[in-house]
């Protein structure tokens, strides 16, 4: 019953308002080795992630491509996300699991915050390994530090009442 209270608390605050502040961030990734991550907006509350990361210890370099939606929790700049997308993996031609590339699908869930031109976040991202190559789910985690490059635009809320009068730079008055 506490998860689906839960599930369903989060579920309500999905549906609130826009979340992210950006249109444009990109940085490092630190989880399972380093990465660096770039993301750009393409919906009300949806992000395109693309990520490289790279294991030195198993010369390991992986391609990600995801889709994350946004959900706001507390103020538009402190968020969590969930989504999902694919990736390829590649063993360096050294590695003795050369011939053991990965390809599958990946889900993602986290949260992020915004200050200034920093986003900050953290997440859990499980992959589905569907060639068959390697274990058939590898699951890690991960912190985000990116600049954001392009801010996203602040609405500006326009209250008009009628029949109040404004002054002209002539000092005469007009009704709206």
């Amino acid at each position: 019953m506490k998860k689906f209270l839960i599930i369903l608390w989060f579920s309500i605050l999905a549906n609130l308002s826009h979340s992210q502040s950006y249109q444009w961030a990109g940085g490092l990734r630190l989880g399972g080795g380093i990465g660096l991550s770039v993301q750009t907006l393409v919906g009300k509350k949806t992000t395109i992630e693309s990520q490289i990361r790279f294991k030195e210890s198993s010369n390991y370099t992986e391609f990600a491509i995801l889709l994350r939606e946004h959900h706001k929790i507390a103020f538009r700049r402190f968020n969590m996300y969930t989504g999902g997308g694919f990736f390829t993996g590649f063993y360096s031609p050294e590695s003795r699991d050369a011939n053991r590339n990965r390809l599958g699908l990946s889900l993602l869930a986290g949260i992020e915050m915004s200050i200034g031109k920093l986003n900050l976040s953290l997440d859990i991202r499980p992959d589905f390994c569907v060639n068959g190559n390697g274990p058939l789910l590898v699951a890690h985690s991960a912190i985000g530090i990116r600049h954001v490059f392009v801010a996203r635009k602040k609405k500006k809320i326009r209250i008009q009442v009628p029949f109040i009068r404004k002054k002209t730079d002539a000092n005469k008055e007009v009704v709206d």
